[in-house]
């Protein structure tokens, strides 16, 4: 079997093909264009992201604030077995949290990408991703594909021995089981390549995010140059070999101006401009909330739902706006986690609800309008004579059994 190298266009790294025993080749080609398309951050990149980046930082938290108003439901055959279950299975997840905090910590590194929830006794933690260190061979197995429940390469065996945890910034060190670590992920793990760490959203997001930074950027240093002034001037016009101004004229100027009189008389010529005219013209702020939209949107945030917290909208429009958000957002999030729960505290059927929060409302109110004019309907369908079960059984299926 021969191999040869190859360099196929600008700035690649060297490629090889193989040929096989029927003369055949097979090319196996690097990506050369990698750098330039999949540019995202690294793990240390990301940590400061979500620390500091007013953007990123403004969505993970409205997410994460509105998933932590979340009930967990029991149910069974369909009905309602008791609500607000996890406070009963125990009273808190943790020693440090509540509940709510616990719902807050998922959402949040469920933003992040991937949320690792390690359990052991009673005791059940959101860890922080950035403090999890596997080994290179454990970090191997996790991208390995099992099609059978047996051999080495099962999820069990791969879920065998513990793995490094640090916390406090590195400052503390555990030894933890690597079975009891559970892995939820916002986009599917098989297409990451590994089952461990799937890929974040934020990666997609590079450029907007660091457009952030550069607008908050300069909007401070406009800012702070919107109150310095240029001066400039020359004490004697006719005379070219001499300085615009000279160094005693700077001091006077700026004592003069700097100062408390209203009128202040120079001898010399001189013409006063900002650094920074308008800030307006800048639209920075605009550049901003525009980047706010597109990182909101990514991570299921409707116009109006951004809205609610940007500038507010009337009732009816902001709950109704609220109640599409919990669908289509919040509810796949927690969906996950239900699952998971399931299996957890061993429980057949777990649900989440945002009941108790005010866009229910809303929803209720027109429930009620609606089942006014059901009701209305069915009155007439009586005196025209239609059966008197199909009118009960409707009955049932508006107010229930």
């Amino acid at each position: 079997m021969a191999y040869f190298n190859f360099t196929f266009g600008r700035n690649r790294l060297p490629n090889f093909v193989e040929r096989n025993r029927d003369g055949g080749f097979f090319y196996y080609i690097e990506n050369g264009f990698k750098s330039l398309f999949s540019k995202g951050f690294s793990d240390s990149e990301k940590y400061e992201v979500i620390k500091s980046n007013l953007a990123v930082l403004f969505v993970f938290d409205f997410i994460s604030k509105n998933y932590s108003q979340m009930k967990v439901n029991e149910w069974q055959n369909d009905k309602l077995k008791e609500k607000n279950i996890l406070y009963s299975i125990q009273e808190k997840p943790n020693q440090w949290q509540s509940w709510t905090d616990f719902l807050y910590d998922y959402a949040f590194y469920y933003c992040l990408g991937n949320v690792y929830l390690y359990k052991q006794n009673n005791t059940i933690y959101c860890l922080n991703p950035f403090g999890i260190k596997l080994t290179t061979k454990q970090e191997k197995d996790f991208s390995k594909l099992s099609f059978s429940t047996y051999g080495e390469n099962t999820a069990k065996n791969i879920k065998k021995g513990t793995f490094i945890y640090c916390d406090g910034g590195g400052n503390y060190k555990y030894n933890l089981e690597l079975s009891n670590l559970h892995i939820i992920s916002a986009l599917s793990n098989s297409v990451s390549g590994s089952w461990f760490k799937a890929n974040s959203k934020l990666d997609a997001l590079y450029q907007i995010v660091k457009n952030t930074d550069l607008t908050t950027k300069a909007k401070y240093i406009n800012t702070e140059f919107s109150g310095k002034f240029i001066v400039a001037g020359q004490s004697d016009p006719t005379n070219i070999s001499e300085l615009p101004l000279s160094e005693n004229e700077k001091i006077s100027i700026e004592k003069s101006v700097r100062g408390n009189n209203q009128i202040i008389p120079v001898k010399s010529k001189v013409a006063i401009e900002r650094f920074v005219s308008d800030l307006n013209n800048l639209k920075l702020d605009d550049s901003l909330i525009a980047d706010i939209h597109i990182i909101g949107m990514m991570y299921g945030l409707c116009k109006d739902v951004i809205g609610i917290a940007l500038k507010g909208s009337t009732y009816e429009n902001k709950e109704k706006s609220f109640g599409a958000f919990i669908d289509y957002t919040l509810s796949p999030i927690a969906r996950q986690m239900t699952d998971l729960m399931e299996t957890l505290f061993e429980k057949k059927d777990l649900r989440a609800n945002w009941e108790d929060m005010p866009f229910n409302a809303v929803f209720k109110a027109e429930k009620v309008a609606n089942q006014k004019i059901e009701l209305e309907s069915l009155k007439i369908a009586k005196e025209l004579g239609i059966d008197e079960k199909l009118i009960q059984k409707k009955l049932e299926e508006i107010y229930g059994n």
